[in-house]
């Protein structure tokens, strides 16, 4: 049995201090078959995701290609654990990529979300009562609330500072779950009242937003999953390190999170990827207008019909 943690190690989510005092995996033996499906997936997905942001020149989108190279080095480290779970900075290198990359799509759809609005959204219509947000900062008040809970998470994790401040990562975990959701509500609701409205007068545009617009509202639900799974990760850790190893009891049971593997993959590890999927199969390059494709764009945005659904001919 492992010595109980050391007080520093105490602090919750001091993932460092916390692996250190008990040379094991926080949750359990990793499947090596499973890890295995992992890298070919994501590796697959990195490959496609470059291929169309090259042959689209969709600059924005160059975040994922990077995300599912994360995800793919994230299960590499996952193999080497399952060999041998007392690889403490393994496991931290790991949860670090993880984390980060799904942080990357999060950006990218809020990034593309922007972009459909200025698209089909016409002129007069772009304020604030009718979309929720500041037209001109949706992509900032998205991504910047984002990253404050990215920032909480790693602070929290015990990478920054020792001792971590107690539940700052399960604060940060909760605000990205927030941050997800109401974007979530957002891509939902903007293209029901896109349709409604009739905002987009040609019928060829109107497919195509449709499309893009419906792609992205169930990649946004499944981030939304993403998001609640990082909580009960977050609170499970909490648990772990509250309960040294032999301290378990039947009225206070272990998180399925910590005994079982699968919450992880069905979770976290599958919407990743059906997200990368998503975007590959309804890639916003081939949909949304040329000039809609770099980082950046004029603060006012295109007019509704100067602009043509865009495709790899123009």
């Amino acid at each position: 049995m492992a010595d109980s943690p050391s007080p520093d190690a105490q602090s919750p989510l001091n993932l460092t201090a916390w692996t250190q005092s008990t040379s094991t995996f926080p949750f359990y033996v990793p499947s090596f078959d499973l890890a295995v499906v992992g890298i070919v997936v994501f590796t697959g997905l990195a490959a496609l995701h470059t291929a169309l942001s090259i042959k689209t020149r969709t600059v924005y989108l160059t975040l994922l290609p990077k995300a599912a190279m994360m995800m793919a080095a994230g299960m590499v480290l996952r193999l080497v654990l399952s060999t041998n779970t007392a690889h403490t900075v393994v496991f931290i290198v790991m949860s670090v990529l993880l984390s980060v990359s799904g942080s990357l799509l999060g950006i990218s759809l809020m990034m593309t979300y922007t972009r459909l609005v200025w698209w089909i959204t016409p002129r007069q219509h772009r304020d604030t009562a009718t979309l929720w947000l500041p037209p001109a900062f949706h992509t900032i008040c998205l991504c910047g609330a984002q990253m404050v809970g990215d920032s909480l998470i790693l602070l929290g994790s015990g990478l920054a500072i020792r001792p971590a401040p107690a539940h700052l990562a399960t604060v940060g975990a909760l605000l990205d779950m927030l941050v997800w959701g109401v974007f979530s509500a957002l891509v939902i609701r903007f293209m029901f009242i896109s349709r409604r409205r009739r905002w987009a007068m040609d019928r060829r545009v109107q497919d195509k937003s449709m499309e893009l617009g419906m792609a992205l509202s169930v990649a946004s639900v499944l981030l939304s999953i993403r998001g609640v799974m990082q909580v009960l990760e977050k609170d499970a850790m909490i648990w772990q390190i509250n309960h040294p190893s032999g301290n378990h009891d039947q009225t206070n049971p272990p998180s399925v999170v910590l005994t079982d593997e699968w919450p992880t993959y069905v979770f976290d590890l599958l919407p990743d990827a059906l997200i990368l999927l998503i975007v590959v199969v309804y890639f916003p390059g081939i949909y949304l207008p040329r000039p809609l494709l770099g980082f950046w764009y004029g603060n006012r945005g295109p007019a509704l019909g100067e602009l043509e659904t865009g495709s790899v001919a123009t």
